[in-house]
C-alpha cells in the first residue's frame, strides 16, 4: 500500500520506523515546521522529520494545511492512504483525499480519553488499563469509525516513560495490522458509542458531585478541548459554574449548549433559573416553558430561584400565582409550606440550602 504519514513528536517517529521496516510503501511525509528550542532558540526538525531524512523520504512542513500547493503536492504523490500519528486536525480537505481512507492511531481505547495526552491522563486517573485504537478520521476529533483495537495494561508502579515505550511499540505494530487489513479489503468497522460521556465529562461531574469544583472545571475544560461543541458537557458545566455563583460563566455555557441542541429541557431549565436569580424574571418564564415547564411549574421554578437569593416576598407571591393556576401542582404547595413554616430569614436560608437542585 502507497501511503503517506503524518506526524510529527517521537510516538510518532517510532511507528514511522515500524511502517518503514513493514511491505508497505511510504511515498512522503507530513510534519509540523521546524520550531526554536532550547536556550539558544536554534531550529530542532521534529523526530519525524529527522527520521525521514535518514532513509531519504520527501519531507512536506506546511504552515497551512489548506495550502493550495501543499493540497496539490498530495494529489500528485498517488498516495491512497493516509496514516496519522500526534499531528494536527486535518481539515476535511486533506482526510477526504485517499482512497482507501485516513487513519489515525490514538493512544487510548477511544471513546475514552480523546484529544491530547491521553497515556497521561490514564496514570493521572489510575487506571488499570488502558490501549490503542486506529480509526478512520471524520469531521468530529476522534469520533471515526474503529478498525482495530489493542489493549495495554498498566502496571501497579509503571512509569509514564514505561508505559510510552511499550505503546509506541504496539502501535507502530498496529498500524501495519490495520493497513494490512484496509488493503485486503477485509475489514469491518465498529461505530463508537458517542451519545455516552467520556472520560473527562465522568470525572467532571465525579469531582462536582464531591464539591471539589476546581477540579471539577479542569475536567470539564478537558473534554470541551476533546470536543467544543458537546451540547451535555456545555450544560454540565454551565450548571457547575451556576451552583458557584459564576453567573456570565453559566450563561455562556448554558446557552451554547441549546445553540447546539435546542431542545434539551434541561438547559433551558437551569437557564431559567440563572436569570431568576439575576433579575431576569420574564427570561426566566420563557426559558422554563421551553423546557417543557407548565405555567404552574415554571412559575414554582421561579419562586424557588427567588427563594434561593432570600426574596422571600417575591417568592410567595410566585408560588401562589402558581396555585393559582393549577391548585394540585405539588412542587408549588411544598414551596408555599415551606416557607410559611419558617419563623425567620435565617430558617428560611437553612430550608434553602437543605435543597438539592439536581
Amino acid at each position: 500500500m502507497r501511503l503517506i504519514f503524518f506526524g510529527t513528536p517521537d510516538f510518532a517517529s517510532r511507528c514511522l520506523r515500524k511502517i518503514l521496516s513493514s511491505k508497505h510503501e511510504v511515498a512522503a511525509v507530513v510534519t509540523a515546521p521546524d520550531r526554536p528550542r532550547g536556550r539558544g532558540r536554534k531550529l530542532a526538525q521534529p523526530d519525524v522529520k529527522k527520521l525521514a531524512i535518514e532513509r531519504g523520504l520527501e519531507v512536506l512542513q506546511p504552515d497551512r494545511l489548506k495550502d493550495p500547493a501543499f493540497l496539490e503536492r498530495l494529489d500528485s504523490l498517488n498516495a491512497g492512504f493516509y496514516c496519522v500519528v500526534a499531528f494536527r486536525i486535518l481539515p476535511e480537505e486533506v482526510f477526504s483525499k485517499p482512497s482507501d481512507g485516513c487513519v489515525n492511531l490514538h493512544a487510548s481505547l477511544l471513546p475514552e480519553y480523546r484529544g491530547a495526552a491521553p497515556i497521561n491522563w490514564a496514570l493521572i486517573n489510575g487506571e488499570q488499563e488502558t490501549g490503542l485504537t486506529t480509526f478512520f478520521i471524520g469531521k468530529k476529533v476522534d469520533t471515526g469509525d474503529i478498525l482495530l483495537r489493542e489493549n495495554v495494561a498498566i502496571g501497579q508502579d509503571e512509569t509514564y516513560g514505561e508505559l510510552y515505550e511499550r505503546m509506541a511499540e504496539t502501535g507502530g505494530d498496529l498500524l501495519i495490522r490495520t493497513m494490512d487489513i484496509i488493503e485486503s479489503k477485509e475489514y469491518s468497522v465498529v461505530k463508537q458509542d458517542n451519545s455516552r460521556p467520556d472520560a473527562y465529562h465522568r470525572l467532571a461531574i465525579l469531582h462536582d458531585m464531591k464539591g471539589e469544583c476546581d477540579k471539577a472545571r479542569g475536567f470539564y475544560l478537558a473534554a470541551l478541548e476533546r470536543d467544543s461543541r458537546n451540547a451535555e458537557v456545555l450544560c454540565d458545566f454551565g450548571y457547575s459554574c451556576y451552583l458557584q455563583r459564576r453567573w456570565g460563566e453559566a450563561e455562556e455555557h448554558l446557552s451554547q449548549a441549546i445553540a447546539l441542541q435546542p431542545d434539551m429541557a434541561r438547559a433551558h431549565n437551569n437557564l431559567g433559573l440563572l436569570l431568576a436569580r439575576t433579575g431576569r424574571q420574564d427570561g426566566a418564564m420563557t426559558e422554563f416553558a421551553r423546557g417543557g415547564c407548565t405555567e404552574a411549574d415554571a412559575r414554582a421554578n421561579l419562586a424557588f430561584a427567588l427563594t434561593l437569593e432570600q426574596q422571600w416576598v417575591a417568592a410567595r407571591q410566585q408560588y401562589e400565582l402558581a396555585l393559582a393556576v393549577d391548585s394540585t401542582s405539588t412542587a408549588a404547595q411544598k414551596g408555599l409550606d415551606a416557607l410559611r413554616s419558617v419563623d425567620s430569614e435565617a430558617q428560611a436560608c437553612n430550608w434553602t440550602a437543605s435543597q438539592d437542585l439536581r
